[in-house]
């Protein structure tokens, strides 16, 4: 879940308070007051949603930090580490300095965890006959599905309960 930023929460909120305030308010110099200060306020604002919105190397920052924070699917990963490159191939050549290293290490394991999925994808899919080969696929499955991701984990764990059960005769 996203966390909210406190301090445009806090301008909003005393925006709307000053609105308020500017329409209970009786005199013409205090109404006057309230307004210059609403007019600031929408200021700062907007100002605030230009400078992240726009410049490129601080959406390249929030987007680097949004991915390390978030605990996203292998899909997800790829898709923001896809639109963090084309951010990144867009940034001046004096600015990629500063993010190639982070955004490589985040292509790393991308890459990697695309690769252990296939990987488990391909075990869940191939049979063995004898029953070592099959413990030792299981085996080979449960290391890689504590590598995955948690919802990657999550969507592929009951294909390997169920693969453990079947090698048990549970099933």
């Amino acid at each position: 879940m996203k966390k909210p930023n406190l301090f445009l929460l806090f301008m909003i909120i005393l925006a709307v308070v000053l609105t308020g305030l500017y329409f209970l308010a009786t005199l013409k110099e205090i109404k006057l007051l309230i307004l210059m200060l609403i007019l600031l306020i929408s200021f700062i604002i907007l100002v605030y949603f230009i400078f992240h919105t726009f410049i490129p190397c601080q959406r390249i920052k929030h987007q680097l930090r949004s991915f390390v924070k978030n605990n996203l699917s292998i899909d997800e990963q790829k898709k923001m580490y896809m639109k963090i490159y084309h951010g990144y191939c867009r940034l001046p050549e004096e600015d990629k300095q500063n993010f190639y290293d982070k955004i490589m290490v985040i292509r790393k394991k991308v890459a990697e965890h695309i690769s252990n999925r296939t990987q488990l994808e391909n075990h869940l899919a191939s049979s063995h006959k004898t029953m070592q080969a099959k413990k030792k696929k299981l085996s080979q499955m449960k290391t890689i599905l504590a590598i995955l991701p948690k919802p990657d984990q999550q969507k592929y764990s009951p294909h390997v309960h169920h693969y453990s059960d079947k090698l048990e005769g549970k099933v």
